[in-house]
């Protein structure tokens, strides 16, 4: 199996209740993500990616802020 890699964005977190906490899981390019609100949806998207991972426009934590995904563009030019 290949190593995956993603960013992991932590937002919120319950101070006496651990297991709430609201944050953002996507991929290293931003292109892909999904947000969750507790340690369980965090678990469910990290063990089945492709099943929760969707693009970037459609996936919101509420309350949380808008990240934006700047991409530079390469003119072939190395």
């Amino acid at each position: 199996m290949a190593p995956e890699t993603y960013i992991l964005r932590i937002y919120r977190r319950g101070r006496d209740a651990p297991q709430q906490i609201a944050g953002r899981v996507e991929t290293p390019s931003g292109e892909l993500c999904a947000g969750f609100a507790t340690l369980t949806e965090l678990a469910a998207i990290l063990e089945s990616p492709k099943n929760h991972l969707h693009r970037a426009a459609e996936s919101q934590v509420p309350g949380a802020p808008l990240i934006k995904v700047y991409r530079q563009e390469s003119s072939g030019n190395h």
